[in-house]
């Protein structure tokens, strides 16, 4: 343990020492390339200020070019006053001995003068103007080149406090360094004092070799014991887990068999005691009197009890022999056969015969309800039809009558009725309608034309209404089909009708709407919106229109 603590320790001097080396390396490859960057940045700043020295005399050479040029022009504008002067006066003079020709020459020499003047003075306006150019354009790169130098000096400060900081890391780094190494040592040393330990650990451990080698023998030689008594035990916990299953079994089956523990079938069915005698079927045989001492010996074993008194009959005995296995075997085997031979029975015959016995009785119960259940509803059906034939006869004969007087209305001279077709089955028979118009002999509907069966139609409704009225009624375009004459004999039979009910009639007919009380109808208004628009009618007066409001 301790080796390996030692090993441990080593292994992170080792570690530290190869960081602290990687990170010297480092600082000194950080050195030399801030030193080659120093470097470059002084060649640059030197390169700069000599850039601004040369731009410096090139603008003091040319601000001397300016100021000679400026005095020639100085020189040229006296001159050219004096030609002017000289010329004017030459011109002024009227002298009466003038020479001409000396004038004539003399003002040629002055315009040639005048002339070689002025284009002195445009050179020198050119180059005063090229000069100004290039002032501007040194001026203005004196001012990069010191703005350049400046930035640069400031990147060399920059630079410099760069590098002292960098000493001053490189400084720590060494002495970093030096501490490593230190610690190198210490952990060499440490690293020498662990292999000299662990040389005299081996030297231990080799000489209990010896010892290991011969509890390794001992313990070869214990282990086959071992294995085997593990084997015997197992086998043992095999054994009685079985016998404990039998054991279970057994339990299991002599209380299925006989309904009885074990101790309660050994304490009354166990070799010490005596086995009754049984006769062929098998029952047992009571004693007779020759064996009243042999009952009176066996009593005990019997569990019969003597009388209490001298009136109480003494309980039956029965004749036993002394257990004995081989003769109980027999009879087992006897009777083993003799239940084969009776052959397979079924143990729950009585069950399920008691079941079968309850299923039937539920289900007379049951159909003993449906029989009293259809009895009733045959019972009820009778009433409904007897109900149904009375309510249909009744309205049938009412019908009837209001037909015949409602189509002598609308069809004067004419004769109408309605009669069963079967009179006999008034649940299953048919109302068969007949019609005779006056002048025609025709009764049947298909006979008569569409206002003629329109008419009729109307008849047996309002008959309908006659003998079963309501509080109002809803026709719908019933009047479409009809002519005038039919149309006033309608119209007659609203009148009777609204006497005693309210009618809601749909029609596009004039004189139906004429003998209304109100008017509803549904537009559509200029702007698109649905209106509903309602008209109050009086007798013998103006109607007044109203519109509400649309929905």
């Amino acid at each position: 343990m301790e080796l390996a603590d030692l090993d441990a320790q080593v292994a992170q001097a080792r570690d530290a020492r190869d960081q602290a080396r990687l990170a010297v390396d480092a600082a000194a490859q950080r050195r030399t390339e801030l030193r080659l960057r120093i470097q470059q940045a002084e060649k640059a700043l030197r390169g700069a200020v000599d850039r601004v020295t040369s731009l410096s005399r090139q603008v003091t050479a040319m601000d001397e070019r300016i100021a000679k040029t400026r005095e020639d022009a100085q020189s040229h504008r006296l001159k050219l006053d004096d030609l002017n002067r000289a010329l004017a006066s030459a011109q002024t003079s009227t002298g009466e001995h003038a020479d001409f020709d000396d004038l004539t020459d003399r003002e040629r020499e002055l315009e040639q003068s005048l002339n070689a003047a002025r284009e002195q003075e445009i050179s020198a306006r050119i180059a005063w103007t090229e000069a100004n150019r290039k002032a501007e354009s040194l001026t203005r790169q004196a001012g990069l080149l010191h703005d350049n130098a400046r930035e640069a000096a400031e990147r060399r400060t920059r630079l410099e406090a760069l590098n002292e900081r960098r000493r001053r890391q490189m400084a720590r780094i060494e002495r970093i360094a030096a501490d490593a190494d230190a610690v190198a040592g210490l952990v060499a040393a440490s690293i020498r004092n662990v292999v000299a330990r662990r040389e005299e650990l081996q030297t231990a451990v080799s000489s209990h070799d010896e010892e290991l080698k011969t509890l390794r023998a001992q313990r070869n030689e214990i282990e086959p014991r071992v294995a085997g008594l593990q084997r015997r035990e197992h086998e043992l916990d095999v054994d009685r887990e079985r016998l404990a299953a039998a054991y279970g079994q057994l339990m299991q089956k002599v209380a299925d068999a006989v309904g009885m523990g074990l101790d309660e079938l050994v304490a009354q069915y166990g070799p010490d005691q005596p086995v009754p005698v049984l006769d062929d079927d098998g029952r047992p045989v009571p004693l007779d009197d020759g064996d009243d001492a042999a009952r009176s010996d066996e009593s005990g074993d019997t569990g019969a009890d003597g009388p209490a008194d001298g009136d109480a009959a003494a309980p039956v005995a029965y004749r036993t022999v002394p257990y004995v296995r081989a003769e109980q075997v027999k009879r087992l085997e006897k009777a083993k056969r003799d239940l084969a031979a009776l052959g397979k029975v079924n143990p729950l015959a009585a069950e399920e015969y008691e079941a079968l016995e309850a299923r039937n009785r539920y289900l007379n119960d049951q159909r003993n309800d449906v029989v009293n259940s259809r009895d009733d509803l045959m019972t009820l059906i009778r009433d409904l039809d007897k109900t149904m034939v009375e309510v249909f006869r009744s309205a049938f004969e009412d019908t009837a009558a209001a037909f015949e007087q409602v189509f002598a209305t609308l069809f004067p001279g004419g004769t109408g009725r309605l009669r069963l077709e079967n009179p006999d089955d008034l649940l299953t028979t048919g109302v068969l309608v007949e019609a005779s118009p006056a002048g025609k002999r025709v009764k049947q509907l298909s006979l008569l034309s569409g206002g003629e069966r329109s008419l009729t139609a109307l008849a047996l409704l309002f008959a309908i209404f006659t003998a079963r009225p309501s509080p109002f009624y809803v026709m719908d375009e019933v009047e479409a089909a009809l002519d005038d004459v039919n149309l006033t004999r309608l119209l007659n039979a609203f009148e009777q009708l609204r006497s005693h009910a309210q009618l809601i009639v749909i029609t596009h007919q004039q004189r139906t709407m004429s003998i209304a009380d109100a008017l509803y109808g549904v537009t559509m208004r200029a702007d698109g919106v649905t209106a509903v628009v309602s008209q109050k009618l009086k007798r013998n007066s103006h109607p007044s229109t109203r519109d509400s409001d649309p929905s």
